[in-house]
This record gives C-alpha cells, structure tokens and sequence, in this order.
C-alpha cells in the first residue's frame, strides 16, 4: 500500500527529489518537503549509515527519461490503490472531489495519485473530470514492456560450437532461419561490420550467438543476427573492410582478397570456433521471453510482439506484416497505432486471434499473451490459400468499420475529442463485422446508432478500460458487441 500523507502531484518534482537525495548524506528532514516526505514513506529511499540509498525493489528510480516513466507507470498500474481509482474512472467520468469521496483512499493520495497518472498519460482531465487514456490499457502494461520473470525450474539450453564455416553452411542448407524483419532497423554500420572481421582475424573473444531450436529442427538467431549476416555477407565478398587500424593492410580487401595479402587469413576466418547457447523446444514461453530481454544486445528490451515476430516467423508473421502495412489498415486507425515497437502489427493479432481460434469462450486462458501465441501457431499452421482469405477478408473488414465510423473508428469519443484508439474495442467491431462484404446506407446508419448506444453501455466501457484481459471482461465485452450489432449485420 502506498503512504502518501502529503500533497505531492507534481511526478517531475519526486523523481528530482529522488535524484538529488539518491546517495547525499542524511540530515534532518526539512520542514514542507512533501516529496522526499513521500521517497521515505514507501521506502523508495532509505537512510543507511548517514546515506540516503535506494530502497528494495525500487532500483528501476535510478533509471532516466521515459524509461523510469515507463518502469514508474508499470509500478503504479499493478497497485491496488491505482486499479480502485482506474476502476472508478473506468465506470464513468468522474472529478476528484467524487473520486475522494468513492475512493477509500485519503485525499491527498488519491489528489497526488490523479496527478500523476495524469502526467503519466493513464487518465486525462477535461472539463474538471478524469477520463480513461483509452491508448492505455492497465491489464496490458506489461505486453509492451517485458518484465524479468520468475521461475523455480532449469532453462533447457545446450552449449555447443560450430566454426564458422559448418555454420554458415547450414545457413546456405535453410537449416537456420534468419528472420531480416526482426532486426528492427539495427543494422550495423559498414566500418561496425569490418571491426567485427578484424577481431575474427584477430582471434579476439567475441559474444556466444543464441539460438532457438524449433521442434522441426530448425534453428532461428535469437541473438546474433548482425553477426551472422555481417559473417554471410564477406564470406560471399559484398563488401570490403575499411576503417581497420590494427590490421590496416587489410583495407579494401574482400573475402577473396585475404590470401593475396597473406596466406590462410581465409581459412582463419572459415575455421573459428563459434560458440552457441542453444534453447530447446521444450523451454516455456514464458522463459523465452525472459531470456530473449536477458540477453538482447541493442540495449532497448524487445516488446512481446517482436519477440513472437522472432518466435513464430512464417505466414504468421508476413501476415500481419501485409495487413498492418496495408494503406486500408492505416487509413482505418487514421494515424491511431504508431507501427513502433510492432504494437500496429500485435492491434491486428488481436482482431485475428479470436477468428483463427473461433472457440475462445472455452479456450480464452485469462493470459492475452498465452492467447496470442496460440494464435501465432495456428495462422501458421494454415494454407497458402487460408493465409490469402484472411488477408482479403481482414482488409476487408477494416475498410468497412472505417467506412462506417469513419475517423472514429475504434475509439470512444469525448466532449472535446474524438478520443483515441482503443484495442479491446477493435477487438470486438472487427469481430462482428468481420466477413460482412457491404451494408446499405440504412444498416450504416443503424450500426452507427447501434455504436453509441453500445459505447453508452456501462457494462461494456468497463470491460475495454479496466482489467481487459481478464477471462469476465474479454467474453463480456464480445456478448454486449454482439448483442448490439448482429441483428444489424444480419448474423
């Protein structure tokens, strides 16, 4: 429970509080220093031996910019405290005067709590009354932002080690998939590409390259790709080295060039030992999100959708490429998902999901994540022919809803704005009209009256702000879709 006995609502303030106290000698608390008042209280710092030090499990306040904003934001939306208020929010607009009286919360709390999720972007205030951010979703923080996780069990990983030569050889024998979408725009540099030749001509120790082996037995580059593309491609000479200082001489040489300068460099290159760390198909998912963030070397931890991107590649993933890509996708969200860290391609996952597996009142698990990968593996599972239907039907579908609801689309409007993208809501429109092919302009008016009426529905505005991946929320929020709009689309 979070002891906030003071007034503190500017979160700029306590995390500067927390800066300039983090590691300073402890003296007596200044009177009205309501934020450093708020850092002791919930034990964000603590004093030790004459020092203020940082407090147990509060390590991520030593981070800077939006990645502590992010990590704060996670803390908070895991409180009960929070939740009560989002709830709150969530069943109506509401100003603060009734969110303190509803609340059993102080009111300093809940004035300093209101604040902060405000400059937090979880709620917003217009007109004097607190809305839900409906871009954010307190049930799916941490689909965006993996989390290190916890477990009581030995990870299934083999060590082993190939040289250069057998493993490029089983590149060239589709025996590893290297998955170029993945990258996320990493690639290395040509001078980065020709530093990491020389170490190999060098016989300088390099990082192990992280595999997972699929049960077909193929392997995908979980960690490692530069370096195996950047081996690939001067092995099959498309580029020369430049900008080598311990190994000067080699400057403008290609592969086929080494041997003029001096024989055997090839083969030195061919023969290095690489040295693999292995996962086996009978590692959890769980697990492997956890070790994929554990070891990722571009120092950003990946979101859960590059990962299943990485996990799952095959139709699945070209799939949702094609839709999210496609100009009738982005005009129908009207610039409302950023294609960033893939959250564009985990919206349409999410519209499939519940079509691919058609029995979700029975199979939805309560875990959006564990939902979604099952998903994954069914789309891929799927003809050439199934992929090609869905995609047409899918566009299909968001071309209709878009031309329905036009640049509302997905949204749930206020006052002043025609509100903001809100994924449990496109979950459930495309689901009720997906393979509908067309309506007349009577049955689009009626869908549109059938819309607000359903937005105006208390029961299902919960169901797609608070809470939303919980098994009640997800079979609730469909019924009361479908209830509303089915005998309009004649279903």
């Amino acid at each position: 429970m979070l002891q906030i006995s003071t007034y503190a609502p500017n979160l700029d303030k306590l995390f500067e509080s927390f800066d300039l106290n983090c590691g300073a000698h402890v003296l007596e608390l200044p009177e009205g220093n309501d934020y450093l008042r708020v850092l002791l209280d919930n034990n964000v710092l603590q004093s030790k031996d004459g020092v203020f030090s940082c407090g147990l499990g509060w390590d991520f306040m030593t981070q800077q910019g939006e990645r502590r904003r992010s990590l704060f934001r996670t803390n908070l939306s895991n409180r009960d405290e929070v939740k009560e208020l989002m709830n709150l929010i969530g069943a109506g607009p509401a100003s603060a005067e009734i969110l303190k009286e509803k609340s059993s919360l102080q009111g300093v709390a809940v004035l300093s709590l209101l604040s902060w999720m405000e400059s937090l972007d979880m709620i917003s205030l217009q007109n004097g009354l607190y809305y839900p951010n409906l871009s954010y979703d307190v049930s799916s923080e941490e689909e965006y932002e993996v989390q290190d996780g916890t477990y009581n069990v030995e990870i299934d990983i083999k060590e082993d080690k190939y040289s250069v030569f057998e493993y490029l050889r089983k590149i060239n024998k589709d025996q590893v998939i290297l998955n170029p979408d993945f990258q996320r725009n990493l690639v290395w540099k040509h001078q980065q590409k020709s530093k990491f030749i020389e170490s190999i001509l060098m016989n300088m120790p390099i990082p192990p390259i992280y595999l997972k082996k699929e049960s077909g037995g193929k392997f995908i580059v979980v960690d490692g790709l530069q370096r195996t593309s950047t081996l690939l491609d001067f092995i099959n000479n498309e580029y020369a080295l430049e900008g080598l200082t311990s190994l000067a001489s080699l400057n403008g040489c290609y592969f086929r060039d080494l041997d003029k300068v001096q024989d055997g460099l090839s083969a030195r290159i061919e023969d290095r030992q690489l040295y693999f760390y292995i996962m086996l198909p009978s590692v959890p998912m769980n697990i492997v999100y956890d070790v994929f963030n554990r070891i990722n070397t571009g120092g950003t931890q990946l979101t859960r959708q590059e990962i299943r991107n990485c996990v799952f590649p095959g139709p699945a993933t070209n799939l949702l490429r094609d839709i999210a890509g496609s100009e009738t996708f982005i005009r129908s969200i009207d610039k409302g998902i950023q294609p960033l860290r893939m959250k564009d391609r985990e919206a349409v996952l999410r519209c499939l999901a519940y079509i691919v597996i058609p029995d979700y009142r029975r199979e939805y698990p309560g875990s959006l994540d564990e939902f979604l990968e099952k998903a994954m593996r069914v789309l891929n599972k799927k003809t050439s022919s199934e992929i090609g239907s869905l995609k047409q039907t899918a566009i299909s579908c968001y071309d209709l809803t878009f031309k329905v609801f036009g640049n509302k689309n997905f949204r749930i409007p206020t006052e002043y704005t025609r509100g903001r993208i809100n994924l449990a809501i496109m979950e459930t429109v495309f689901h009720c009209f997906y393979g509908i092919n067309s309506l007349s302009e009577s049955k689009v008016q009626e869908a549109r009256t059938a819309m607000q009426d359903l937005l105006g529905d208390e029961g299902y505005i919960n169901s797609v702000v608070a809470s939303t991946a919980s098994v009640s929320q997800v079979l609730t929020r469909f019924e009361k879709a479908h209830r509303f709009f089915d005998n309009i689309l004649d279903r």
